[in-house]
C-alpha cells in the first residue's frame, strides 16, 4: 500500500536528521512514523523541504524523501495521502497564495490529490495553516479524515472556533484518534536508585510554560529546596539556518542571559538530539511542567515517563491523559490564565504547583512508587505500536485484510492505550465481539468457478478471522482460467499455523455449486456450524465475524441468513425478517419478498439440520442437481427443518456480494435460475411481471 506524507511547513529534514540534531515534535513524528510504517509493509514517501541546510533527498531506512515541489511532476498514485498541519495540499490550486510555505513556491496539488484513494489531515497541533477551511474541506470531500491525538485534542478540534465555529456532529464521523510515540527512548534498563533526587527537568518550548516556571515557580522551589537544580531542554526550533531568530528564540536567549537563572541553578541545553535528551532524563528525578499551552498529546511527557521520571504538572489539555495519574503529580487548570480559561488565579497556581513539588521531593517513598508506576507506559510508547494502529484503521478504510497475528497484537495495544491513558473516545475498529470461551467448529464451504480475480480476497477474508476452530473447504469446479493456481498461491502465502485450515479440491468435471456444497459437507464436516461463502464474494473487513456467529449458535441459533453489501450499487442490502406468523407456520415458500427470497448472505446452519436431508432434496424430479438458482433449494430445505424460534435474521452487514462478476447466474442463466426457483417453490415457471426470483 502506497502512502505519502506532505509537509508544507516545518523544519528542513530528511531521514537522517534525528541522528544529527534536534527537531520539533511534528517533524520527528513524520520521520519516526515513516520508518515504522515501512517495517509493516507500507511503501512510504515524504514530500518536504529536504534539500536545505544538511538535508538531502534520497532513501533513508527504505523511506523516500522528495522535495515538496516534485508533487507537481509526480505521476504516481498513492493509496493514502497525509497532509501535516496544513490544509494547503487539499485546497484548489488557485488558493495557493493563501498558505504559508518555506519553499520557493507552494506547488499545485489538485491533480496529485485527485488520484489519491484516501486523504487525511494529520492535526499535530491545536491549529494548522488554513484552519478556517477544515470543516468545509471535510464536508466537500477534499479531506476524508482528520487524525487527532487525544481525548482533549479530539474535543477541541471538533468544536473549536478559529474564525469558523466547527460542529462536533459533522466532525465526529471523520475523526480517527491516534496518538504519538517517542524518539527519546532509553537504550537500557533504568536504575531508579541511581537517579539524582535533586535533578529537575523541563523539556518543552518557551511558549508552553517556560516563562512561569523560570520567573515564578522555580525561584519558589529553589528557595525551599536549596540543593535542587533544573535542566531546561530545547525551548525553540529554527526553520532553517538562514531564518532570523523568532520570538521564542529571542525569549530563550533572554532567559539564558538572565543572572537570576544562574543563581537558581538553571542550566540550558538548547536544541539537542533525542539520544542526549534520553541521557538527561534517565538521571533526573522530576520533570516539572507548569502547563501554559494545551498540549495535544505531550511527546516530552511520554519521554519523561518512559525514563521513570514523574511529572509535576497541570491537568490541562492532553496532560489529563498522558500525564498518567499514578505516575504524576498534578494541579487542576493551567498555570496561568489563557483564552480558554481567563479567570485562573495565577498566584494561587504558582503556589500550588510549588507546594506539590516540595511534597514530591520530601515524600521519597511515594515518589519511588510513582517512578515504578511509570513502567506501565513502556509497552505503549513506541511508534511501532502507533503504526500498527494506523495499519488496522487504514486497512479497514481501504478494504484490505490485516493478518490475524497483527490484529491480535494491535487489539492488545488498543486495550492497553485505553486502560493506561483512561481514554473515553473509541475508534470503531477497536470494538470487538464478545468472545465465548467455547469455540464451535465453523466449516466454511466455498465452491468456485472461473474466479481467478476474486478468490484471493475470499480466502484472505477468512484467514484474517481471530478464531481458532474453523476450516475452509474450497472446491474448484473445473475452472478454465487460473483459479486453481491462484487458490494455491494465496494459501501458500498464509502464516504456517493456519495453512492447514484450508482444504482444496479440484473437480475433473463441473458439478455446480449445490452439488459441491452437498459433497463437501458430507465428506469433510463432522460437527458445528456450516457457513456458505461463494468464491467470488468475501466477508467484510472484520476479524470478529466468526465470534459473532459462535455467539449466535451458543444462544440456540440453528439457521441464520443475513445482510450483505452490494459491490455493484455500493449500498447495503439488509436482510428482511419473516413475519412471526409465517415463521410459526413455516410458510417460508409462500411468503414473497422483493426477490421472492429475503436477502440471505451470509447463510449458516447447524450441521444437524443438513443431516436430516438427502441429495434428492437438492435435485429435480429427473435426479439432476439444481444448478442456477440451486441456492434456493439449500435455503428453503434447511430453514424448513429449523425450529422457527431459532431462525435468525442478521441485520449487520458481514458479507460482500460481488454482483459485479459478469458470471453471476442472474446475468447469464436467468431463465434456468427462475425455473429452478419455481421448482423449489412448487410454483409455475417465472414469467416477466412476476416477482424477480433472482437469489443472491
Amino acid at each position: 500500500m502506497k502512502l505519502c506524507f506532505i509537509d508544507t511547513l516545518g523544519l528542513c529534514y530528511d531521514g537522517s536528521t534525528l541522528d544529527k540534531r534536534g527537531l520539533g515534535g511534528s517533524e520527528s513524528a513524520i520521520i519516526l512514523m515513516s520508518r515504522e510504517l515501512v517495517k509493516i509493509g507500507f511503501d512510504v514517501t515524504v514530500f518536504n523541504d529536504c534539500y536545505v541546510d544538511d538535508a538531502k533527498p534520497g532513501i533513508y531506512e527504505k523511506v523516500l524523501y522528495r522535495p515538496l515541489r516534485e508533487v507537481e511532476t509526480c505521476g504516481e498514485t498513492f493509496d493514502i495521502v497525509i497532509g501535516c498541519r496544513s490544509v494547503s495540499p487539499f485546497a484548489p490550486d488557485d488558493w495557493r497564495n493563501n498558505f504559508k510555505t518555506f519553499t520557493e513556491e507552494m506547488p499545485k496539488f489538485e491533480a496529485f490529490m485527485k488520484r489519491a484513494k484516501h486523504k487525511v489531515l494529520w492535526m499535530h497541533d491545536t491549529f494548522c495553516d488554513g484552519d478556517v477551511y477544515i470543516e468545509d474541506f471535510v464536508v466537500q470531500g477534499r479531506i476524508d479524515e482528520v487524525f487527532t491525538l487525544s481525548d482533549w485534542h479530539t474535543t477541541y478540534i471538533t468544536t473549536a472556533d478559529h474564525g469558523h465555529k466547527r460542529m462536533f456532529e459533522v466532525f465526529k464521523k471523520k475523526i480517527f484518534q491516534t496518538r504519538n510515540g517517542i524518539g527519546a527512548a532509553p537504550n537500557e534498563w533504568i536504575d531508579i536508585r541511581g537517579k539524582d533526587p535533586n535533578h529537575f527537568v523541563y523539556n518543552s518550548s518557551v511558549s508552553k510554560g517556560m516563562y512561569p516556571l523560570l520567573q515564578e515557580v522555580w525561584p519558589r522551589i529553589k528557595n525551599n529546596l536549596p540543593n535542587a537544580y533544573l535542566t531546561v531542554i530545547g525551548g525553540y526550533y529554527k526553520m532553517r539556518s538562514t531564518v532570523e531568530p523568532d520570538e521564542n528564540e529571542q525569549r530563550w536567549r533572554t532567559f539564558v542571559e538572565d543572572p537570576l537563572n544562574k543563581i537558581t541553578d538553571v542550566h540550558f541545553t538548547g536544541i539537542i538530539k533525542h539520544s542526549e535528551i534520553s541521557q538527561i532524563l534517565r538521571h533526573a528525578s522530576f520533570m516539572i511542567y507548569p502547563a501554559e499551552f494545551p498540549e495535544t498529546f505531550g511527546i516530552s511527557t511520554l519521554e519523561s515517563l518512559v525514563h521513570n521520571t514523574p511529572l509535576i504538572t497541570c491537568d490541562f489539555g492532553a496532560l489529563e491523559e498522558t500525564a498518567v495519574d499514578d505516575c504524576c503529580y498534578k494541579i487542576p487548570y493551567s498555570i496561568v490564565p489563557n483564552s480558554l480559561y481567563p479567570d485562573i488565579n495565577a498566584q494561587w497556581q504558582f503556589n500550588s504547583l510549588t507546594a506539590v513539588a516540595i511534597e514530591a521531593y520530601n515524600n521519597t517513598y511515594l515518589h519511588q512508587q510513582k517512578m515504578y508506576a511509570c513502567n506501565k507506559v513502556k509497552s505503549i510508547c513506541g511508534w511501532d505500536g502507533v503504526a500498527l494502529q494506523w495499519k488496522q484503521h487504514l486497512f479497514k478504510k481501504l478494504g484490505k485484510f490485516m493478518p490475524v497475528s497483527e490484529y491480535r497484537t494491535v487489539t492488545q495495544i488498543n486495550h492497553d492505550v485505553r486502560k493506561v491513558f483512561g481514554r473515553r473516545f473509541f475508534n470503531l475498529e477497536e470494538l470487538q465481539e464478545p468472545k465465548n470461551i467455547h469455540q464451535l467448529k465453523i466449516n466454511v464451504i466455498t465452491p468456485v468457478y472461473n474466479s481467478q480475480d476474486y478468490i484471493s480476497k475470499c480466502i484472505e477474508s477468512i484467514a484474517q478471522q481471530d478464531y481458532e476452530n474453523y476450516s475452509m473447504i474450497i472446491i474448484d469446479d473445473c475452472s478454465t482460467d487460473n483459479t486453481f493456481n491462484q487458490i494455491n498461491h494465496t494459501i501458500s502465502s498464509l502464516p504456517e499455523e493456519i495453512k492447514e485450515k484450508f482444504i482444496v479440491i479440484q473437480n475433473s468435471t463441473n458439478l455446480g455449486a449445490v452439488c459441491n456444497q452437498y459433497n463437501a459437507i458430507k465428506n469433510f464436516c463432522n460437527d458445528g456450524i456450516i457457513m456458505l461463502l461463494d468464491g467470488d464474494d468475501y466477508l467484510i473487513n472484520d476479524p470478529n465475524i466468526f465470534h459473532k456467529y459462535n455467539n449466535l449458535y451458543h444462544n440456540n441459533a440453528e439457521f441464520t441468513y443475513g445482510s450483505c453489501w452490494s459491490l455493484a450499487d455500493n449500498i447495503p442490502l439488509i436482510a428482511q425478517q419473516y413475519p412471526p406468523e409465517i415463521k410459526k407456520r413455516k410458510l417460508y415458500r409462500e411468503y414473497k419478498f422483493n426477490w421472492n427470497m429475503p436477502y440471505t448472505h451470509l447463510r449458516t446452519f447447524n450441521l444437524k439440520l443438513f443431516n436430516e436431508l438427502t441429495e434428492k432434496d437438492f435435485q429435480d424430479q429427473e435426479g439432476n442437481w439444481f444448478r442456477a438458482g440451486g441456492d434456493a433449494a439449500m435455503f428453503y430445505n434447511l430453514i424448513d427443518k429449523a425450529n422457527s424460534e431459532n431462525v435468525i435474521c442478521v441485520s449487520d452487514v458481514v458479507y460482500a456480494y460481488n454482483d459485479l462478476n459478469p458470471l453471476n447466474d442472474y446475468k447469464i442463466n436467468a431463465e434456468e435460475q427462475n425455473k429452478t426457483a419455481a421448482k423449489v417453490l412448487n410454483k409455475s415457471p417465472f414469467f416477466p411481471g412476476q416477482f424477480d426470483l433472482r437469489p443472491l
